[in-house]
């Protein structure tokens, strides 16, 4: 069994209030819960409108699956919000 990790930082310089970011947040952490299969939640920069942290973390059956699956998880949240900046760690182990 292979644990893997990953966090996800997310600059929103579009959004206005804090009502689209609780918006935004919530679809991320659905679409990612459904469609992969993984804990998902924002963990950290709560108190700035423009800035989301969100982690990850899943199970499988060896690293390279898990690296893959986090990897294609950060790459469709870039592909489906719209994202100024995006940078994310990946710890696999």
């Amino acid at each position: 069994m292979t644990v893997g990790s990953c966090l996800i930082e997310i600059r929103l310089d579009t959004l206005q209030t804090l009502k689209d970011k609780r918006t935004l947040r919530q679809s991320i952490i659905e679409r990612l819960r459904n469609r992969f299969n993984a804990s998902v939640a924002e963990v950290g920069r709560q108190d700035s409108i423009k800035d989301l942290a969100i982690g990850i973390a899943i199970v499988g059956p060896n690293p390279g699956s898990v690296q893959k699956t986090l990897e294609g998880m950060v790459r469709f949240v870039e592909d489906n919000f719209p994202c100024d900046s995006l940078d994310y760690s990946i710890e696999v182990s």
